[in-house]
């Protein structure tokens, strides 16, 4: 994961000093980074580089571990199909596929129950992540529970998801 995503190193850099400043090592804050990264990645954004940059990074770890040896089957990480299958991602990050699309981010402030910016012990304020398929996943969810086994005509099913929708901003709003 350390090859896909970049971090935001600004941000990364003052809060590992606010850290500091609360008596953490240098090693506490590698080995936190290292076993428990979760603590980062709801503080800090990371980003899906660009195709060039990206390609090269990914690249790299597949030429330093693809042709390793596991020590108990003896046999190479990886073999033809999956080095087949590691092309076919190269080829698709060339393509732009797994890049962030710019000047779009993935982050959102975490807000406590009054609405105001949530923050962890030192005071370093957390962030949520809408990268990947939990947001999608929860509303697929419920048009799956709107509909059921039904089968519907178009009129109906228009009708259900415009009154799922209604509901669903209700809520949201009310939040």
């Amino acid at each position: 994961m350390r090859a896909w995503f970049q971090w935001n190193q600004k941000k990364l850099d003052s809060y590992i000093a606010i850290l500091k400043e609360n008596g953490w090592t240098d090693d506490d804050v590698a080995s936190k980074m290292y076993y428990q990264p979760r603590f980062f990645q709801e503080l800090v954004e990371r980003r899906v580089l660009p195709p060039r940059q990206l390609y090269w990074r990914v690249r790299a770890v597949y030429v330093k571990f693809g042709n390793r040896v596991d020590t108990k089957s003896r046999k190479p990480l990886f073999n033809k199909k999956a080095w087949k299958t590691a092309n076919s991602v190269l080829k698709e990050i060339l393509r732009g596929e797994a890049s962030d699309p710019p000047n779009h981010s993935f982050y959102t402030q975490r807000l406590n129950t009054r609405g105001e910016p949530k923050t962890n012990k030192y005071g370093m304020q957390l962030i949520n992540c809408h990268r990947g398929t939990n947001d999608v996943e929860n509303t697929h969810k419920h048009i799956v529970s709107t509909f059921g086994t039904w089968t519907t005509g178009v009129e109906t099913s228009c009708t259900l998801i415009s009154e799922q929708r209604h509901r669903f901003n209700q809520r949201m709003s009310q939040k």
